[in-house]
């Protein structure tokens, strides 16, 4: 099955969208990245079964159209996974950041879509390109013309993240600004995963409480560019991308973490929950895959006895929930006061 015919498989599997329509929400709640720029290369096909996903971000750079992996994805998609093509991030960036015709520009990505066969696609937008002059609108206008192309493909966003107490919480300046100028350009992404590195001065000690911080900053930052979504609308086109193990600035991302985080993530309904990166993961055995393969969003499953230290009939609220930390309880009363006030504009 040639690529253009794989995408139009995927594309009529989903309800029919009409042009340059937006898609709805982000359909692959748990996946890991999986990144193509460095050695060994991965192989697609043999972490479903190792890692018990089924879904995974690859990181491939803009110049993925003439990369030699086509076929391990061809074949991890017709055994039923799902490839989300991510493009951007280190130093490859977006096409548009060089290139100023758009048409050529969305033309290029199309190829790259219909040549893998995905109907998903992530841009990972990085700090240069957020504080571009005239990028971000030239990227508003791309996008608009490839779901105008490719009606039905899925897009999301990898941005920065920042936490530091008292100065920002949440996306980092410049991808807030990015945000809104795709509002005011009428793309709304199906997903937008937020992605912290490192967290600043007077940050919580544990890597999860950092988390719970920058993603309820995320929703604010979300909320405010784009005023339609409602509050359990904002969640659901959030997602959490940590950085699993040992951080830039010395913390270290542990399993205990990312069980509590997939715990906020099942009591928010988060859109998605993935991890980087896969083959490291897989070095460990895939602990942190697995974790992330138990998200469940819309299920609430009764958790082991030893999760929390006490039965699941009588357990009181898990560690990293809004409910043992006053701060974070007193940042989602404010949330829902400012869904309130939105109100008014979801008419």
């Amino acid at each position: 099955m040639s690529g253009n015919e794989r995408f139009a498989h995927a594309r009529d599997a989903r309800e029919e969208t009409p042009w340059g329509a937006e898609p709805g929400d982000w359909d692959v709640p748990r996946a890991m990245a999986v990144d193509f720029t460095r050695g060994p290369t991965p192989a697609c096909t043999a972490y479903p079964a190792e890692s018990g996903l089924d879904g995974f971000f690859l990181q491939m750079g803009a110049a993925s159209l003439a990369c030699g992996h086509q076929p391990d994805i061809q074949a991890f998609q017709a055994r039923g996974g799902t490839a989300i093509l991510s493009i951007g991030g280190g130093a490859a960036g977006l096409l548009e950041a060089r290139e100023a015709d758009v048409p050529k520009v969305a033309a290029c990505y199309e190829a790259m879509v219909r040549h893998h066969g995905v109907r998903h696609l992530d841009f990972h937008v990085q700090g240069a390109f957020l504080d571009e002059p005239v990028g971000p609108e030239r990227h508003a206008q791309v996008v608009s013309r490839l779901r105008a192309l490719l009606p039905g493909l899925q897009v999301s966003y990898t941005l920065p993240g920042v936490v530091v107490p008292g100065v920002r919480e949440g996306f980092s300046g410049g991808a807030v600004r990015f945000l809104h100028t795709l509002a005011r350009g009428g793309v709304e992404p199906a997903l937008i995963n937020g992605w912290v590195k490192e967290f600043g001065p007077g940050a919580p000690l544990e890597a999860d409480a950092c988390w719970t911080r920058a993603l309820y900053g995320m929703h604010r930052h979300l909320s405010a560019a784009f005023l339609s979504w409602d509050a359990r609308k904002v969640w659901r086109r959030l997602g959490a991308r940590p950085l699993l193990g040992l951080h830039p600035g010395g913390r270290t991302f542990t399993l205990e973490h990312l069980r509590r985080l997939v715990a906020f993530a099942q009591e928010r309904t988060l859109g998605c929950v993935s991890g980087w990166e896969a083959a490291d993961d897989r070095s460990q055995g895939f602990g942190f895959s697995r974790l992330i393969a138990s998200y469940r969003p819309g299920q609430r499953p009764p958790l082991p006895a030893d999760v929390w230290g006490c039965s699941p009939e009588g357990r009181a609220a898990p560690p990293g929930s809004s409910l043992n930390d006053p701060v974070l309880h007193a940042m989602g009363l404010l949330e829902a006061a400012a869904a309130l006030e939105r109100k008014p504009h979801n008419r």
